[in-house]
């Protein structure tokens, strides 16, 4: 699993260096900054993830031969920095504020938001908060009004959905089921696990997309927030990376790590609350900042069930030993980064350019 993942997210990154190298002098061609800004939005994602699946891994900025990649050593934390941090704010400059005519593009919200999500992942909640102020500027997204509206895959790239990664079954570019089962009696058993289900109040709308299923007409039952219907043998929901809901709750997280009062804070938690049929919390139920960081982990875990943002969130926020020791894992610190591919570390077979991580 960790190769699949370090060769998909190099692969990808590959196409990106080969896409820049070939614009570069090539300011003249029609559509360059957009070009140029949409690739370095894809780079900087795939080196964001390879940081935090894996801590410091090689940089490339252009297109290296096999013998040259042997010989790039893990970057520094720093390095990581200065690369995602400049090219997503490059980004955000040169792509436009609007998809226009085409459905799949990202546009200057995408890297001003995953540009939000590195300053808060290297603890920089102040430039955090200033990214996402810019995203929020956007005026062709936003909230809409309720979790379920934001998947429903007759309203596709709403105005909530920011990065998606994009399936079309009228093409026969869609993919198959996802959280799907073809037995009635495993439809009906309680969803999901036990520990996670309590993060819910039963009043929560968001609830029944992760617990109740609906039969298509097939005979196959899928969990609803990701419920379509075949044709021929896919479906084309979409695959969202960065929702508004993102934006909104980053925002509280940096204005509480940032040091603003829990109470502005909790105006941006509360967004994604009251959506969602709760009550809005008041400053008397969150006493302390590290209770407002309980309390939106745990936002964050009903609001993005299900959609890959959970681990990180938790390793960001500083709770995943805890959250996962409570469920009976027995991890430690070493475990909040994963192992560098074995075959990767004997392909290189020098271990002052690349190194196991600590405790594998």
């Amino acid at each position: 699993i960790m190769s699949d993942i370090w060769n998909a997210w190099y692969n990808g990154i590959y196409r990106c260096n080969d896409v820049l190298d070939h614009l570069e002098g090539r300011e003249e061609l029609p559509n360059y900054d957009k070009y140029r800004g949409e690739v370095l939005f894809m780079r900087s994602w795939w080196y964001f993830n390879l940081y935090r699946a894996f801590g410091g891994v090689p940089i490339a900025h252009k297109v290296v031969s096999p013998a040259d990649a042997k010989t790039i050593r893990r970057c520094t934390d720093d390095e990581m920095y200065t690369l995602l941090t400049g090219d997503l704010a490059e980004a955000a400059r040169l792509l436009p504020a609007s998809k226009g005519a085409e459905k799949a593009r990202v546009t200057d919200i995408a890297a001003w938001t995953l540009l939000a999500k590195v300053y808060l992942t290297f603890g920089k909640p102040g430039e955090a908060k200033t990214a996402l102020e810019e995203a929020m500027k956007n005026p062709n997204y936003g909230l809409v009004n309720t979790t379920a509206d934001a998947f429903n895959v007759k309203n596709k790239f709403n105005k909530e959905i920011i990065f998606a990664l994009y399936y079309n079954k009228a093409n026969d570019t869609g993919h198959g089921y996802w959280y799907s089962t073809t037995k009635p009696e495993e439809a009906q058993l309680t969803q999901p696990a036990p520990v996670f289900r309590a993060l819910y109040d039963a009043r929560d709308n968001r609830l029944p997309l992760i617990s109740e299923y609906t039969e298509d007409k097939k005979g196959t039952y899928l969990l609803n927030k990701w419920f379509d219907t075949l044709k021929g043998n896919v479906v084309e929901n979409d695959f969202p990376h960065l929702r508004y809901a993102d934006v909104v709750l980053m925002y509280a997280e940096a204005l509480a790590e940032s040091g603003s009062s829990l109470g502005d804070a909790l105006v941006w938690l509360n967004k994604t609350r009251t959506r969602a049929g709760l009550d809005a919390l008041k400053a008397e139920d969150i006493p302390s900042k590290g209770a407002f960081i309980e309390a939106l982990a745990d936002e964050r875990g009903r609001e993005f069930a299900l959609e890959g943002h959970r681990w990180f969130d938790l390793v960001r926020l500083g709770l995943a030993l805890d959250r996962f020791h409570e469920m009976g894992y027995k991890l430690d610190a070493h475990n909040l980064l994963f192992p560098i591919p074995q075959n990767q570390i004997e392909i290189v077979n020098d271990k002052t350019i690349l190194w196991q991580n600590p405790g594998y």
